[in-house]
């Protein structure tokens, strides 16, 4: 206990108030006042008289003026609980800001894609509550004339503004912004010869902040591709490659991968100790992503790997995708090269899908076929059910099917002697 308003009558404690040390006010009747006064006496080891002297203990004999002292009381009471909950929510605003700063600029999760939203909704659920406590004694002092909040008021201001910085540093870093927003805001570079546009390209790279040496080197395996590849958007590219940022992380998570490409924040990423790949091998990989993919995810990898292989100029195996880029390459026997070109390189993957369900006699078996690609993948399938799926699909339209057999035979050098048995 804290202190004691009691309202005395006739010489008779009827009611009183008791503050305790976390500021609670409860309130008693004429016995426990009794009984509560002898303990405090007891515990504070002073006479009645000396705790009345020090006003540890307050006698009212104003019935109005107890009712008001409650009225007060209870507001003080509200105010510091209000005031308690502020520092709290402050403190724990501080610690979780400074925390997923540092966790999610050195670290990725499973989230990968969606970390900066999570950082968004975490920073923003956190100063709203400290907003509303803020808001809460803003209101207590303007009531009762207690002066301006002003370090509630600037512990408000500074946890939002740390927030925001954190969160704009883990999007674009706060260093190179005003270059971000210079490049963002260039001149377009489409109405010049796509020779020139690549050269403007490959030397404005030079300048930019966001990438050492080696990114740059790695990017340079692109620039063919880039050049030759008419179904990319320069300008567009222009953009991405003069703001990409590389970092290298840790990935915690339960399967490992070697790398990733963030296109919410233009950001290709290496993790470490996953991977026996190069930097080279995983960074020309994601650069890649970068230009172009597939909804689907075993299309987008599985033609990126084939990309990065012949930018890489290697038939070896450069990453884990080989089941991928079978079922790619399987596409590429049913379609012309040109058309997944073009809808890998636009990101639409519906004149794929056109494509195949022309070929493949509609939208389902199209939709079927990419199940089979999944669970092919996932080892739950076979190589011997998508070519049995295939010719079934392809067994109306016998030049199609020609082709496609034609195609595959040669992919794999059969020999003169050897068949391609294809079931239903």
């Amino acid at each position: 206990m804290k202190r004691i308003i009691i309202l005395k009558q006739n010489g008779k404690n009827i009611r009183s108030l008791i503050i305790t040390d976390n500021d609670l006010i409860i309130e008693k009747n004429s016995k426990n006042t009794d009984k509560l006064v002898k303990i405090f006496i007891k515990k504070s080891k002073l006479s009645y008289e000396e705790l009345l002297e020090n006003k540890d203990i307050v006698e009212l004999s104003n019935k109005s003026y107890f009712e008001q002292a409650k009225t007060n009381l209870k507001a003080y009471s509200k105010y510091m609980k209000y005031k308690s909950k502020f520092k709290t929510s402050s403190a724990i605003s501080l610690i979780v800001v400074c925390a997923l700063s540092y966790l999610f600029n050195h670290y990725d999760t499973m989230f990968l894609n969606g970390q900066h939203y999570i950082m968004l909704c975490i920073y923003s659920f956190l100063n709203t509550i400290t907003l509303w406590y803020t808001t809460a004694l803003n209101a207590f002092h303007r009531k009762y004339k207690l002066g301006r909040n002003t370090i509630g008021n600037s512990v408000s201001i500074f946890l939002a503004g740390l927030s925001l910085c954190s969160w704009i540093n883990y999007c674009v870093p706060i260093k190179t912004i005003p270059y971000y927003l210079t490049v963002k805001n260039t001149e377009s570079i489409e109405n010049v010869s796509r020779e020139e546009s690549v050269e403007k390209l490959y030397k404005d790279i030079q300048k930019s902040p966001y990438l050492d040496e080696d990114k740059i080197s790695y990017l340079n395996n692109l620039k063919t591709y880039i050049l030759k590849n008419e179904f990319l958007d320069i300008d567009e590219l222009y953009q991405t490659f003069m703001t990409i940022r590389t970092e290298e992380k840790v990935f915690l998570g339960e399967y490992g991968i070697g790398g990733t490409y963030n296109r919410n924040l233009n950001e290709a990423t290496s993790y470490k100790g996953v991977t026996s790949l190069s930097k080279e091998c995983i960074f020309t990989h994601e650069f890649i992503h970068a230009t172009g993919g597939f909804e689907m995810q075993v299309l987008d990898e599985g033609y990126t790997s084939i990309l990065t292989s012949s930018m890489l100029g290697t038939d070896k195996r450069i990453d884990g995708y080989d089941r991928y880029r079978w079922c790619v390459e399987e596409i590429l026997h049913l379609v012309d090269k040109n058309i997944v070109l073009e809808s890998y390189s636009k990101r639409d993957q519906s004149i794929l899908d056109n494509e195949l369900s022309n070929i493949l006699g509609g939208q389902e078996n199209v939709e079927e076929l990419y199940n089979l690609f999944y669970d092919y993948v996932d080892g739950s399938s076979s190589k011997e059910e998508i070519y049995f799926y295939i010719h079934r699909c392809l067994d109306s339209n016998f030049n199609d099917y020609q082709e496609y057999v034609k195609s595959v035979k040669d992919y794999y050098s059969f020999e003169n002697d050897e068949k391609l048995i294809l079931a239903k």
